[in-house]
């Protein structure tokens, strides 16, 4: 059986390619693709690739943010919490908690008003990992190529 890492329902995460800040994560197991809190998205064009500039918001209120840029993979509908249908951007970003790391597609969203500002969904989590609901971050926060 293959090793899998524990996760609390709330950790750290860190997103190299995106040069931020650690940001607040929610693991759900509910959700199908991860989702990161960004405002002010704008398309362009680089070597003839589509790619996508935004903002990550750091914390609910949107007071602190950093610009990233990412490749465009593309636009898709997907249906929120709510059950409201919406067009959002993804990109692929690498994901590091503690000493774990996966590549995983994020979908760009506002999550305005949430404690945590970025939701990672079983998609990135399948036969890797194990979400312990009684916990909460598990993980040391360590920097990540």
């Amino acid at each position: 059986m293959l090793n899998k890492y524990t996760f609390g329902w709330k950790e750290w995460v860190l997103l190299p390619n995106l040069n931020t800040s650690a940001i607040l994560a929610k693991l759900d197991t509910g959700a199908r693709t991860s989702s990161l809190h960004t405002v002010h998205e704008k398309v362009f064009l680089k070597d003839g690739v589509k790619w996508i500039r935004f903002c990550i918001a750091l914390d609910s209120d949107e007071k602190r943010t950093a610009i990233a840029e990412a490749p465009l993979l593309e636009t898709r509908n997907v249906t929120n919490s709510g059950g409201q249908t919406e067009e959002r951007f993804v990109i692929e970003t690498k994901l590091c908690i503690g000493s774990w790391q996966n590549i995983a597609e994020v979908t760009l969203t506002r999550r305005r008003g949430m404690k945590c500002q970025m939701l990672i969904g079983r998609s990135a989590l399948s036969g890797l990992a194990i979400i312990d609901p009684e916990h909460t971050f598990l993980h040391p926060l360590i920097e990540c190529e």
